[in-house]
């Protein structure tokens, strides 16, 4: 995840973009989607329900992780954050 961030995201983790019919969009991670209802945890509006049916599009959005963070840190602080990390 560090060295390719964009490359697989976990479950839980995964920032969607949804566009919705009445031209609105929300950006959040999925936490559920039943009975269809998709409950989207919103950066701006918090734990939103939305029907799937209002929903037009669905895209991932990037990694939070920054690409190229290893061509922006040394080996030793590289190593520094995969030891916090491991913690």
């Amino acid at each position: 995840a560090i060295l390719n961030p964009n490359g697989s995201i976990a479950a839980g983790y995964e920032t969607v973009i949804l566009s919705l019919k009445d031209g609105d969009s929300k950006v959040g991670t999925i936490v559920s989607e039943t009975n269809g209802v998709l409950t989207l945890n919103s950066p701006e509006d918090g734990r939103i329900e939305i029907p799937v049916a209002n929903i037009r599009n669905r895209e991932r959005a990037p990694s939070a992780m920054p690409e190229g963070l290893t061509e922006m840190v040394t080996r030793g602080e590289m190593r520094d954050l995969i030891e916090a990390l491991a913690r």
